[in-house]
């Protein structure tokens, strides 16, 4: 009777460590006996991309603000073919990237990856990785970060645009704070109203709480913020 042999395949990070410690191809078969001809070149493009991406932002030596784009996120108002509406309790996952770096001119370039629906190993820091490298091709293009209503790039799809603004205020107060800053800007940028939003977030996060302090907290938030929504409330003294 033939004896049953188990199986093997690395996840994307344990191929990359073990690129990452000199392994070779022959031992990188070995340990991957549930993959075979396409599936075994995948996973090594994968991992030593993952290499190369955490190689690349970690010898990147300049400041630079990057965040991912989600599926939503919590408290937002979402609605179905019947006229429902529902808010979202959680965080969507990422299917994209933004990322800024500026100049000694004190420009803003942004770049913006997309997470491909083939791709079959996906690891945040690739994304960002390629987000990064693409802020800086811009900026050698001279292609500026801007506002929505000023950007030309085929690149950022309409149902990200509120996400894009998002990023681009917060790159404008990272990078030149004396500027855009709330607190110290000779320019702030104009403060979105996100208390709506916010509503959801606090009661999620009293939900969710660990300690009676974070609890309290988190609803003390949550008290505050419906007093400034609820128009009913605030005439409440």
């Amino acid at each position: 009777m033939k004896e049953f042999e188990k199986k093997t395949r690395m996840t994307l990070r344990q191929a990359e460590k073990f690129f990452r410690d000199g392994g070779s191809e022959v031992d990188f078969k070995a340990k991957n006996t549930a993959l075979s001809g396409n599936g075994l070149k995948d996973l090594k493009e994968a991992a030593l991309l993952l290499k190369e991406s955490r190689d690349f932002i970690d010898n990147f030596k300049e400041r630079y603000i990057s965040e991912a784009l989600r599926y939503g996120y919590i408290g937002k108002k979402v609605s179905d073919n019947n006229g429902s509406e529902f808010v979202q309790i959680s965080r969507g996952g990422q299917y994209g990237y933004l990322a800024a770096v500026i100049d000694d001119k004190k420009t803003l370039y942004a770049g913006i990856a997309y997470i491909s629906e083939d791709e079959k190993y996906r690891h945040p820091v690739i994304g960002h990785a390629i987000a990064l490298k693409r802020a800086i091709e811009n900026r050698e293009k001279g292609i500026l970060m801007a506002a929505y209503e000023d950007l030309k790039t085929p690149f950022l799809k309409s149902g990200d645009v509120l996400q894009y603004e998002h990023f681009f205020d917060r790159a404008c107060r990272y990078f030149l704070p004396e500027e855009y800053s709330y607190s110290r800007g000779k320019s702030p940028v104009e403060s979105r109203n996100f208390d709506d939003i916010h509503v959801w977030q606090y009661a999620v996060k009293a939900q969710n709480a660990g300690t009676d302090e974070e609890f309290t907290n988190a609803v003390k938030k949550l008290a505050d913020t419906l007093r400034k929504t609820n128009k009913n409330l605030n005439k409440i003294k």
